[in-house]
């Protein structure tokens, strides 16, 4: 057992390696396209009048916010700009790769993680300067702490499920104009 352990541990890491090789891979090969640089010029500006430009555009402030941050701490190149969703990429081999463990079996988790990490729109939207790998691991996020709230006792899950599906419900929706909203009593699609 403790063998079998080891070798899905050693597996996924691997897995998660070639995940983070392929989405650095050619990182800041081609120039950002227009959207891209709005991310950038957005992610430059001072977070009221980033956040005031929001306000007004269909993509909510959170990506951007968070890209402001990193560019101070790590630089506005597009190299370093694209390298911020490549951290949100891996991230979401990783959450999907335990999912697929949770709900299913290690095998399961291996593949999916696997199929994730390989998957080349996955591989494409980790290296956007765009809100979109943010987007995926915050909704797998959700459904994880889903999976979690519902396996404590219902009387006790009630209060933390509604607040943390509401925490990072917001989190999802303030990322991407198409991360699910959260009412007080249901889980509402985008939009609806």
């Amino acid at each position: 057992m403790f063998r079998t352990r080891r070798f899905h541990r050693l597996t996924f890491s691997g897995i998660l390696l070639l995940g983070f090789a392929l989405r650095v891979y050619r990182l800041g090969g081609d120039s950002l396209w227009y959207d891209e640089t709005v991310s950038a010029l957005l992610a430059r500006k001072p977070l009221a009048a980033m956040w005031a430009h929001t306000a007004r555009d269909i993509h909510p402030p959170l990506y951007y916010a968070l890209l402001h941050f990193w560019r101070l701490l790590a630089g506005g190149s597009e190299y370093s700009l694209a390298f911020f969703s490549v951290w949100f990429g891996v991230a979401g081999v990783a959450m999907v790769g335990y999912l697929g463990w949770r709900l299913f079996s290690a095998r399961a988790g291996l593949l999916a993680a696997l199929l994730m990490a390989i998957n080349p729109f996955s591989i494409w939207y980790a290296q956007e300067v765009r809100m979109y790998a943010l987007g995926v691991f915050l909704t797998l996020l959700l459904l994880k702490f889903t999976l979690d709230a519902g396996n404590v006792s219902r009387k006790a899950a009630e209060p933390q499920r509604k607040k943390g599906l509401e925490a990072f419900g917001r989190s999802s929706a303030y990322a991407d104009a198409f991360g699910a909203r959260f009412d007080e009593e249901n889980t509402v699609p985008a939009g609806g």
